[in-house]
């Protein structure tokens, strides 16, 4: 009894669909929560969606939806410690609403995403196809989060290694000096063997002849050096971006970047009960 209350936590705060209205099938939770999972290991971001059968208060929730609905998403959001979204959908009365962490709505889901990602549920939810919304809405974040955040180490042990500007630019005239270096040691070598200064002295009585390289082996020598200077520099540098491997354009979803803070959007689904509308905050 003791080791499942002190695990319980820990499985709640995870990402998951947690269907406590029952208001999905089983296979459909199913590929949800793997969707999910893999999400939180890409990118560790986190993606909760909660059903609950009622409201606590079904008088304060019919008065104002909208504030109800808002300050149970932003304190379900905080007792289950988020990084990323949270989605609170309540049967009776009828509403979803969608919060989105500070950190999270700056690098992927801004208020237009976060609106669809609301939308992907209600507009579902109207024809009852309760399963499709949800797939539906899981798999537009994934999208999203694909597009936008980078994998984190943890989920891509090869991640292309990125440079920062000042790095970039000391290696750059590094690579340049090499280069630079290299040709001139091409020319003088063919300049001395053209005009014989590279011929090794001949050797007096009793020692054996030097080993001079003449003038291919000076050229020779040269034109490699050179080319391994070269192509150092375009490999960190012909692309014109500071990776290694490719450009760096998406967010860094595990540069310790917090979702303490949050804010969200909502609309019910029912004609018959306030249907269509929105709240924030």
């Amino acid at each position: 009894m003791l080791l499942a209350t002190l695990i319980a936590p820990s499985v709640l705060l995870a990402s998951s669909i947690d269907d406590n209205a029952g208001m999905f099938s089983k296979d459909a939770v199913a590929k949800a929560n793997a969707k999910v999972a893999q999400m939180k290991r890409d990118y560790g971001r986190d993606v909760v969606v909660e059903t609950f059968a009622e409201a606590k208060d079904a008088e304060k929730a019919n008065a104002d939806k909208g504030r109800y609905f808002s300050d149970w998403a932003k304190k379900r959001y905080e007792e289950r410690k988020t990084q990323g979204i949270l989605v609170l959908i309540c049967k009776s009365p009828n509403y979803v609403y969608v919060q989105v962490g500070d950190k999270t709505r700056q690098m992927a889901i801004d208020d237009q995403r976060r609106d669809t990602i609301r939308d992907r549920f209600v507009n579902n939810f109207k024809e009852k196809k309760f399963d499709d919304g949800l797939l539906s809405a899981v798999g537009y974040i994934e999208d999203v989060f694909s597009a936008r955040l980078k994998k984190t180490v943890a989920s891509k042990q090869l991640e292309p290694i990125t440079l920062s500007e000042t790095q970039s630019s000391w290696l750059g005239w590094l690579c340049v000096a090499g280069a630079g270096l290299l040709a001139l040691w091409v020319v003088v070598g063919l300049i001395r063997a053209l005009s014989g200064g590279g011929a090794p002295a001949s050797a007096g009585p009793g020692y054996a002849g030097g080993g001079g390289g003449g003038f291919v082996s000076s050229l020779f020598g040269g034109m490699l050096g050179a080319a391994a200077g070269m192509y150092l520099y375009n490999s960190f540098f012909g692309s014109g971006t500071s990776s290694v491997f490719g450009s760096g354009t998406n967010y860094d979803a595990g540069s310790g970047l917090s979702d303490n803070t949050s804010s969200g959007s909502g609309g019910s689904w029912d004609s018959s009960n306030d249907a269509g509308s929105t709240g924030s905050g």
